[in-house]
C-alpha cells in the first residue's frame, strides 16, 4: 500500500504543469522562406527555401547561403510533429436574386483574427477560457493591439511585447530574436503561475527588406531562448507557424480521396463480375473531418498550420520528424491533422483541464 501512494505522489509530481504555446502566425508569409516538396535529405525545406529567396531578392550570394535554422529542427526531432486545419467561416452577402432581399450564405478562408479565434477553440471566441476549462489561468501575450483587443475576454490577462526591439538583433539583422518576448515571459512566468500561456506573434513588418534576417530565423531565435528558459520536465512547448492568409498550397497530398475518383472506382467495382473486384479500397473518414460527431465538408486545403509538440519528460511522443517542414510533418508526424479549433481541447487534456475530446 505504502509502495502503491509512493508511486502515486510520484506520477503526480512529474504531471505537467504548464504549457506555452507559441503561434507564429504569418512566419510563412508572402517574400519569406517556405517548405519545400522536396524530399532530399541532403539539406532542410527550410534552409532550401531561405536561401531561393534571398537569392530571388536580389541578396548577395543568397541562393549559395546555407542558413540552417536549428532550435527549429531540433524541436521538430525531439517533439510530435502534425498540421492544423482551418474551417471556412461564413459570410453573409444579400444579394439581389435573393427572394425577398433574404440573405445568402457563403463560405471563405478565414481573417486572421478568425484564424487567431479558431486556435483558441471557437469561431468567433470572446467567452473566458477558465470557464470552459476547469479555472485554467491562461495568459496573453500578443504583439498585435487588435488580437489583444478581440480576445482580452478569454483570458485572465494580456501583455503586449515589442518583437521589434529585439536585444539579439531580430530586426537590426541579427536574426536571434525573441529578446523582449523572454523579459515579458519570464515576468509573467514568476508573478503569475499561469496554466497556459499562450504567445501570438505577427511578424509582418518587423523584418525589413533590405535586411538579410527572414521570418524564419527572428523565429528560430524566440524558438531557442524560449525552450532553453522556460521548457523544463514539468512543461509543454507547442509552436504553431501559419502563413496568414496567403493561404500556400504545400504540396502536399489530398487529404482526402478525391470524390469523383471514389464514384469511379465505386461504379467499376459494381460493375465487375469478380467478387473480388468490388473490394475497392476506400480510405476511412479522418479526425479532422468530423466537429462534434458531425461530418463537416467546410474545412480547407490549403493554408494548413505547422504544429510541433515537445516536453523534455516524454509527456509527447517523439515521431520520425528530422525537420520542420508541413510536407515532413504529414507524412512522418506523429499527430497527424487535427481541425484547428479542436487544438485548445487537446491542449487543455494534457493540463488535466479537460476530458479527453472525442473520448
Amino acid at each position: 500500500e505504502s509502495a502503491r501512494g509512493e508511486r502515486e505522489r510520484e506520477r503526480v509530481e512529474l504531471m505537467l504543469k504548464r504549457c506555452i504555446v507559441l503561434y507564429a502566425q504569418d512566419a510563412f508569409c508572402r517574400g519569406a522562406p517556405t517548405p519545400t516538396t522536396s524530399t532530399r535529405t541532403t539539406s532542410s525545406p527550410l534552409s532550401t527555401a531561405a536561401a531561393g529567396a534571398a537569392g530571388g531578392a536580389g541578396g548577395a550570394g543568397g541562393a549559395t547561403e546555407d542558413r540552417k535554422y536549428e532550435a527549429l529542427h531540433a524541436l521538430s526531432k525531439r517533439g510530435s510533429s502534425g498540421l492544423l486545419v482551418w474551417r471556412k467561416t461564413k459570410s453573409r452577402e444579400s444579394t439581389s436574386s435573393a427572394k425577398d432581399g433574404a440573405a445568402l450564405e457563403s463560405l471563405e478562408y478565414p481573417n486572421e483574427l478568425n484564424q487567431l479565434a479558431q486556435i483558441l477553440g471557437g469561431e468567433h471566441r470572446t467567452d473566458s477560457l477558465a470557464e470552459e476549462f476547469k479555472q485554467a489561468k491562461c495568459l496573453l501575450l500578443s504583439n498585435s493591439t487588435s488580437a489583444r483587443e478581440a480576445f482580452a475576454g478569454a483570458f485572465a490577462a494580456s501583455a503586449a511585447f515589442d518583437a521589434s526591439a529585439d536585444d539579439d538583433g531580430g530586426r537590426r539583422g541579427g536574426g536571434g530574436g525573441g529578446g523582449a518576448l523572454v523579459e515579458t515571459l519570464d515576468k509573467l512566468v514568476e508573478e503569475q503561475e499561469p496554466d497556459l500561456i499562450f504567445i501570438h506573434l505577427k511578424l509582418a513588418g518587423l523584418v525589413e527588406k533590405e535586411s538579410e534576417t527572414n521570418p524564419i530565423q527572428v523565429l528560430d531565435g524566440a524558438v531557442k531562448l524560449i525552450v532553453d528558459k522556460f521548457v523544463d520536465d514539468l512543461t509543454m512547448f507547442v509552436l504553431l507557424v501559419g502563413d496568414g492568409q496567403n493561404q500556400q498550397d504545400y504540396g502536399i497530398d489530398l487529404l482526402v480521396r478525391d470524390k469523383t475518383q471514389q464514384q469511379q472506382q465505386q461504379q467499376h467495382a459494381t460493375s465487375s463480375p469478380s467478387p473480388i473486384n468490388r473490394i475497392v479500397p476506400r480510405i476511412p473518414k479522418q479526425s479532422f473531418q468530423f466537429s462534434d460527431g458531425e461530418l463537416i465538408e467546410d474545412w480547407c486545403g490549403k493554408g494548413m498550420v505547422l504544429a510541433i509538440r515537445y516536453s523534455p519528460l516524454n509527456h509527447v511522443r517523439k515521431d520520425r520528424v528530422e525537420e520542420a517542414s508541413p510536407t515532413e510533418a504529414y507524412r512522418k508526424g506523429g499527430s497527424g491533422v487535427t481541425l484547428a479549433i479542436h487544438f485548445m481541447k487537446g491542449i487543455m487534456y494534457n493540463l488535466m483541464k479537460a476530458s479527453k475530446y472525442g473520448a
